[in-house]
């Protein structure tokens, strides 16, 4: 399974849950997880696998086995790209996420 970029910062950067899934919701096999997270409220996909698994239990421990190796991967060197492409707007975008994440109010 490839990730991109964009969704691993999502996962590192956000608190985020595995649960699983299943061929239109009738909990048998075959089975996937799907990686989500709550921003104000709302539920928010991230991504899911294909429906591989033949036990509930094993597609929940392979998307929890790939949220943590997510948050240990080091991107420090993909961060500092994107610091670098956006110069002098990096406090503007910093500020827009920071806000999209408390949601606007006045």
């Amino acid at each position: 399974m490839g990730i991109d970029l964009h969704t691993a910062l999502v996962i590192q950067g956000n608190e985020v849950y595995v649960d699983t899934t299943s061929k239109g919701g009738n909990d048998k096999p075959p089975y996937g997880f799907m990686i989500y997270r709550f921003e104000r409220d709302n539920y928010r996909p991230i991504l899911s696998s294909d429906l591989i698994f033949s036990e509930k239990t094993r597609a929940k421990e392979e998307g929890e086995k790939l949220v943590e190796t997510i948050k240990k991967l080091d991107l420090s060197k993909e961060i500092s790209k994107i610091e670098r492409i956006l110069g002098d707007d990096k406090q503007a975008v910093e500020e827009v996420v920071k806000l999209s994440q408390e949601g606007f109010s006045e």
